[in-house]
């Protein structure tokens, strides 16, 4: 049976791009969610996290998901994303839970720079890898 569900959706504007998260916990202690998440910078793609944060009825945080981080790729490809979680929440927590907080942010950087930078100019360091180089 379902204790307590909710969504938040987000602009994430320096990512230009959207991140919307879902989730039902259940009775049980299962945390289950969806995130959705949609690229809206064509060329460099994005990086998001999200986490859901649980209060007591004195608004103190009782249980935390980790942060999961997906990426969506750009080059007019992947400009959407779903990828589904799970989690669980150990019962004597569970039934101090009153409300919750749904957070996501942008931890994009200039990826794909990065890792084209990377590629120029690299040199082998170490000489048993230089020795199996063709």
């Amino acid at each position: 049976m379902v204790y307590m569900a909710g969504c938040r959706n987000e602009l994430l504007p320096t990512a230009f791009g959207n991140v919307e998260t879902w989730f039902i916990l259940e009775d049980n202690g299962t945390l289950s969610g969806v995130t959705l998440i949609l690229n809206r910078n064509y060329i460099l793609g994005i990086r998001v996290g999200a986490s859901i944060i649980f209060y007591n009825e004195h608004r103190q945080k009782v249980f935390q998901s980790d942060w999961r981080y997906y990426g969506v790729n750009g080059f007019f490809t992947n400009a959407k994303r779903i990828v589904h979680f799970e989690d669980r929440i150990p019962l004597d927590v569970l039934k101090s839970i009153r409300s919750f907080e749904i957070l996501s942010k942008n931890v994009s950087d200039i990826g794909f720079f990065k890792s084209l930078l990377s590629c120029l100019g690299n040199k082998v360091e170490d000489e048993n890898l230089n020795d199996n180089l063709i």
